[in-house]
């Protein structure tokens, strides 16, 4: 029992230091996920599409990437029933 103990313990810990970063930091880790995001989907169609590659900050990506209503990404959505691939970011 005094293993569980301690590696659920050592577990909490972990847990909390995360949460008390994203606590003090909640800036610089949305950027971090947000550049994560555009590495990896910037040589998508949807990435060459919207120059993911020239992206360096919130506002290039507001710019680039503007609120889109359905009918804006329709094309895509009916190429996806089709049973039709389309690379909009990594992954399926």
């Amino acid at each position: 029992m005094p293993l569980l103990n301690s590696v659920v313990q050592w577990l909490n810990f972990k847990r909390i230091y995360q949460i008390q970063l994203y606590h003090e930091h909640p800036l610089e880790i949305q950027n971090e996920v947000l550049f994560s995001l555009l590495n990896s989907a910037k040589d998508t169609e949807w990435g060459i599409a919207h120059d993911y590659e020239k992206i360096a900050s919130h506002k290039d990506f507001q710019h680039a990437v503007p609120l889109q209503k359905y009918e804006d990404i329709k094309p895509f959505v009916d190429r996806l029933r089709e049973g039709r691939k389309i690379y909009c970011g990594p992954g399926k």
